[in-house]
């Protein structure tokens, strides 16, 4: 598909012109006029748009990614399906986070060279917060787990020896770490980690979908186990018990190896504030992201993405 001219009509995939790359001149230009001009922004990692504050009010779509956006001296996380209208003569700067960052922006009225110039106040961003690491945090909870989850298959493989008496006392015991234990610890990732994780996964492709249906599972698990230790022990009971902890071992530890390879790395996508509130709820604060973006208010520099 050719670029289109700037006074063209253009219709088609934002990805397929996004693919084309960026003219030397920076954003592509997809129509102007004397009253506006429409840009396709395609931010690769590491690039970002910098820092102005032209006398044009842009309108900004972010159509896919993640990012921040920079507005006066504040720093949002924005993410596709994001918007943000910035007036003229406000600092604005717009960065990609993690993969490229494709974004529509349209200014009104064209910018001229000089809006480019750096701004009085400086073209730098303000510095980011270093911030708790989140991954990191999660990683610590989950190693006392190990344990625990490992010591399922050592019960499995020794339920039969083991007399009806002691299998049973040993079923309860499995199933008080898994009552008393890893079920609130899912119960707390679905409230607070999944729905953060979620925002973002929208915005790159992907969700927690799986994760969720892998959780009924073990709770279902965790049930067997605990019906199977409350009553008496016969060769059948062993042999569904002996299937219910080698069968939830092996998914508490996949589970566990994907939620850390593939889902607690776009912790780092998100922003300040949403960093702050997850880590709060996950240590004992009583904030939280409960799952959606606040309402839009009308003011020059917040956004409903915060």
């Amino acid at each position: 598909m050719p670029a289109p001219a700037p006074t063209a009509i253009a219709v088609g995939p934002a990805a397929r012109w996004a693919d084309l790359g960026p003219p030397p001149g920076g954003p592509r230009v997809l129509f102007e006029n004397d009253a506006v001009r429409v840009v396709l922004i395609v931010l690769e990692p590491g690039r970002s748009l910098p820092v102005h504050a032209p006398q044009a009010t842009l309108a900004l779509a972010v159509l896919d990614g993640t990012g921040e956006l920079l507005v006066g001296t504040t720093t949002h996380s924005v993410r596709a399906g994001d918007v943000a209208v910035v007036p003229a003569g406000v600092r604005r700067g717009l960065r990609p986070t993690g993969a490229r960052l494709l974004a529509l922006g349209t200014v009104t009225p064209p910018p001229t060279a000089a809006d480019h110039a750096p701004p009085p106040e400086g073209a730098a961003w303000p510095a980011s917060p270093a911030g708790a690491d989140l991954a990191a945090l999660i990683h610590r909870e989950h190693l006392p787990l190990a344990g625990p989850i490992a010591a399922l298959a050592t019960l499995a493989a020794r339920l039969p020896s083991l007399d009806a008496a002691a299998a049973a006392g040993e079923l309860r015991a499995a199933g008080r770490f898994l009552r008393c234990e890893l079920l609130p610890h899912a119960a707390a990732e679905e409230r607070w980690l999944y729905p953060a994780v979620e925002r973002v996964q929208r915005a790159v492709g992907g969700g927690t979908g799986p994760m969720l249906r892998e959780h009924a599972r073990i709770r279902e698990l965790a049930a067997e186990i605990d019906r199977l230790g409350a009553g008496p022990l016969d060769a059948e009971g062993r042999a569904a018990a002996q299937h219910a902890l080698y069968g939830l071992e092996t998914l508490l530890r996949t589970h566990l190896d994907t939620e850390e390879a593939e889902y607690l790395p776009h912790l780092r996508r998100l922003g300040p504030a949403e960093r702050t509130a997850l880590l709060q709820a996950l240590t004992g604060g009583d904030a939280g992201p409960e799952g959606g973006a606040a309402a839009p208010t009308a003011t020059t520099d917040t956004l409903p993405t915060d």
